[in-house]
């Protein structure tokens, strides 16, 4: 057996806007959302989303309290933040190429290339979205 290897390119994981406004109550956090795509993603794992993407912002502001964070690197997806209006946050996460190597041993590794996913052109991307795609005020 020889060994094989297959590429995948980068892909849309999701996006979604949210408000940190909403859904404070335990049970309720599904509120905080105003939009999610993909529809496959459960109530359960987009919440989930929003909660980690809530919980970076939080993070990171005490370090940079005038400059919102814009992008969040991690093995398997790359994610542009837009803050674009009081209490409104939009993030588009795309899914990092990766290379799947299947050895002569029959063993498969995943290798992710993170820095493929360039900041600036999710940002564009997700600036060009709000600017053209209406969001209804909350």
């Amino acid at each position: 057996a020889s060994m094989s290897e297959t590429i995948k390119p980068a892909s849309l994981h999701s996006f979604f806007a949210f408000t940190p406004r909403l859904g404070h109550k335990e049970g309720t956090e599904h509120e905080k959302i105003l939009f999610f795509y993909p529809p496959k993603f459960t109530i359960s794992e987009q919440t989930n989303s929003v909660g980690l993407t809530e919980a970076l912002i939080n993070f990171c502001n005490p370090f940079s309290p005038e400059k919102p964070c814009r992008s969040v690197h991690r093995e398997r997806v790359t994610s542009a933040l837009l803050n674009p209006e009081k209490d409104i946050w939009i993030v588009l996460t795309g899914n990092n190429p990766s290379v799947t190597r299947t050895g002569k041993d029959g063993k498969t590794t995943v290798v992710y290339i993170e820095d493929e996913l360039e900041d600036t052109l999710l940002e564009n991307m997700v600036q060009h979205i709000y600017k053209y795609v209406p969001f209804a005020n909350v």
